[in-house]
């Protein structure tokens, strides 16, 4: 089975608009990506390969996958990836592949993310 780089758009829309998440398709690049939980958004770059429409899954999955509130990233990626992994119409060995070379980088520096996010929530003082 093969997808069209339409048909992968219109899916990552679907799932959007059921769940009233905003796509912003504004990046150049698929590294940039991200998603903003409490305005229930996500910023990508336009789906033009099975990347990036595992990158939209992914960043989907930080919206509506399990595990999201962790305070451990690498917990948080990791059910991301599954989520995108599982909600998509099709997984390919390359996009197996790249989410596998997410989670590494994760399992890397995911310490040091940790740490940052401690420092900075210590410091912030609650309005």
């Amino acid at each position: 089975m093969s997808l069209t780089v339409g048909e992968m758009d219109k899916h990552v829309q679907s799932i959007a608009d059921k769940n009233q998440i905003v796509i912003h398709r504004s990046l150049n690049r698929l590294s940039r990506s991200y998603s903003i939980r409490a305005s229930e958004e996500i910023y990508i770059a336009p789906i033009r390969s099975v990347l990036s429409y595992a990158t939209a899954l992914h960043e989907l999955g930080h919206q509506l996958g399990p595990h999201q509130r962790s305070s451990h990233v690498l917990v948080r990626e990791k059910a991301a990836w599954k989520w995108a992994k599982k909600s998509a119409l099709l997984w390919s060995p390359r996009m197996q592949e790249y989410a596998e070379a997410a989670i590494e980088w994760y399992e890397e520096n995911h310490r040091n993310i940790d740490m940052r996010g401690r420092l900075y929530s210590s410091v912030v003082e609650p309005l």
